[in-house]
């Protein structure tokens, strides 16, 4: 019994040693990265938004540098895939029977979403403000990853089905009178394959959707508008594209937690115009502060496209996704040269519309695009939309990102706007705090 407790000690100790100088090691070679997140929270203390976006930033980094990182998570994939289990992380990613992965709840949740009628209500008093510029303001619903009556899955292994919450929010948006273009719907008339919209290794949908999805949202500008965007099509057939597949080669955000032994790997579209030397825009884009700005100026492959994110070694060093004006940013402008007096189009949006943009880019004289998201900057929308005017306001959120605090936008209770709800037979929404 005594050599069972010294030996059981030894065992901790060099264990403890073993993890003891694999941290220190690790802090070493991580030094400089590490040195610029303790700058940004020290930077950020009075701001407990951006403190606590700082701490989850540093922390987020730290977890995705861990020496040797890639290959404890393929070695846990391996095991995982030996025991021929359909799930990973206790349930929080599945597989369907076609091998796509979904997120799982066991616990339904937030089925119907926080503060969605509030969230619409936010909706309408932009919508009154920016009203008298002629600014139609809409929402674009896009797909949610669980596809209804389109996938199924091995008994015992429950979606996270968050459909309702994006029925519920169209409903109010309904009766607040906001327009909404339900892409739900309107996809599912194209040739796709309903369970296809999506990667298999990543919550994004694939880049074809996307294209397809800008053209639904043109026909519907024209149809709901008037707009008269692209009247022959030009900008919407992609005949006139080029598109290139890299097979095999990109791993999503899921693929990147489970490993590739276990998900695969995606095959990955790049889709940039034909017309491309006819074409001349600048991009700005930035995270923050002046110093993290990002200007280009030139045709369509040189200002908006960024090819050398899909020169990697390994599928873990980049986000394939990103291949559209390196990756979605807190505040982005695309000012297109050629065409200046086309509309101009605000984004309120989130990753999905990252291909969006450039799409939509040859119609707009100005796109510009706000990621109310963002843990990093918020910018005031109340105040920039009193130094711009817009023709159009699009809003589009997934249906992870359907909370009012993303909707931190005109907050405050407009005149009459309860006698009005009275009158619509609306009743005021529950405090949201």
């Amino acid at each position: 019994m005594k050599n069972y407790e010294i030996g059981r000690r030894q065992i901790g100790v060099v264990f403890l040693t073993l993890l003891f100088s694999f941290s220190i090691l690790n802090g070493i070679l991580q030094w400089n990265g590490m040195k610029g997140g303790f700058a940004w929270i020290l930077e950020n203390t009075e701001d407990i938004s951006k403190l606590q976006a700082s701490f989850a930033n540093f922390e987020n980094f730290i977890s995705q540098n861990i020496i040797g990182r890639e290959k404890f998570v393929e070695f846990y994939a391996y095991m995982q895939k030996l025991m021929g289990k359909q799930e990973m992380d206790n349930f929080y990613l599945i597989r369907d029977l076609h091998g796509q992965m979904v997120y799982g709840a066991f616990d339904p949740e937030d089925m119907v979403g926080i503060g969605v009628q509030e969230s619409a209500r936010r909706m309408r008093r932009m919508q009154l403000t920016v009203e008298r510029f002629g600014t139609k303001v809409f929402f674009v619903n896009p797909p949610a990853l669980h596809i209804r009556d389109k996938r199924e899955y091995p008994p015992g292994l429950p979606p996270q089905d968050v459909n309702h919450r994006q029925d519920s929010f169209l409903y109010w948006l309904s009766r607040y009178g906001i327009d909404a273009l339900d892409l739900r719907e309107t996809l599912g008339e194209h040739d796709l394959g309903g369970d296809r919209y999506f990667f298999n290794t990543d919550h994004h949908w694939r880049i074809s959707t996307a294209f397809t999805a800008f053209g639904d949202i043109i026909t519907w500008l024209n149809r709901q508008y008037g707009a008269n965007l692209d009247p022959e099509g030009y900008v919407r057939d992609i005949g006139n594209y080029n598109v290139k597949v890299y097979e095999n080669a990109s791993l999503g955000s899921m693929g990147r937690r489970t490993g590739v032994v276990y998900s695969g790997l995606d095959d990955f579209e790049v889709i940039w115009p034909k017309f491309d030397m006819m074409t001349n825009y600048t991009y700005v884009g930035r995270f923050t502060e002046p110093e993290r700005m990002t200007v280009k100026t030139g045709p369509f492959s040189q200002s908006l496209l960024y090819p050398d994110v899909l020169q990697t070694k390994t599928p873990y060093q980049t986000d394939f996704y990103s291949v559209y004006h390196s990756g979605i940013k807190s505040h982005e402008l695309i000012v297109n040269h050629n065409n200046p007096n086309a509309p101009r189009l605000l984004m309120i949006r989130d990753s999905f519309s990252l291909p969006l943009g450039v799409f939509m880019a040859p119609l707009f004289s100005e796109i510009h695009m706000l990621w109310p998201v963002s843990g990093e900057i918020r910018l005031d929308i109340e105040k920039y939309l009193q130094e711009n005017v817009f023709d159009y306001i699009m809003v589009e959120l997934s249906e992870t990102g359907l909370y009012v605090n993303n909707f931190y936008f005109f907050s405050e209770p407009m005149p009459y706007e309860e006698e009005w709800e009275a009158s619509q037979g609306i009743l005021p929404p529950p405090k949201v705090n």
